[in-house]
């Protein structure tokens, strides 16, 4: 349910804590974010900043063996909001982070770029290849 996301996010996410692309959470549409921001919401937030950074720094990554990841949507964690985050390692322990609240997607372009690699997507828990996705979005 969604309030399960609110009990784990006082200790540390994990990889078990990140909902799997076959969860139905994941197709419902998340609610716009009001502000002021909730406290839970904030706590999620730098929860997920946490995770991100820790799965870049690979000892950390190792030893409490997190998937890599550089962003992840609140619904991930069971939270049916509108917001993401981005964390970047720019140089080694520097990072680059982004808070995304409520974005609006106004058009895609009809350009594709392939990824080779497959999916980084930390809900896609299989092997992915070829993945073909969107060049540029525009956005508000």
């Amino acid at each position: 349910t969604v309030y399960r996301a609110y009990a784990i996010i006082f200790d540390m996410l994990r990889n078990k804590d990140i909902l799997d692309e076959k969860n139905k959470l994941l197709r419902q549409t998340s609610k716009e974010v009001t502000f002021p921001m909730e406290q839970d919401d904030l706590v999620a937030i730098d929860k997920m900043i946490e995770y991100l950074k820790n799965s870049q720094i690979e000892e950390i990554a190792e030893k409490y063996n997190l998937r890599p990841g550089m962003g992840m949507a609140a619904v991930q964690i069971g939270i049916l909001k509108r917001f993401f985050t981005v964390v970047y390692e720019k140089d080694e322990g520097e990072f680059d982070v982004y808070v995304v609240i409520n974005p609006k997607i106004t058009s895609t372009s009809t350009e594709k770029i392939y990824v080779e690699d497959g999916e980084g997507c930390l809900s896609i828990n299989r092997p992915t290849e070829g993945i073909k996705l969107n060049f540029d979005l525009e956005r508000i």
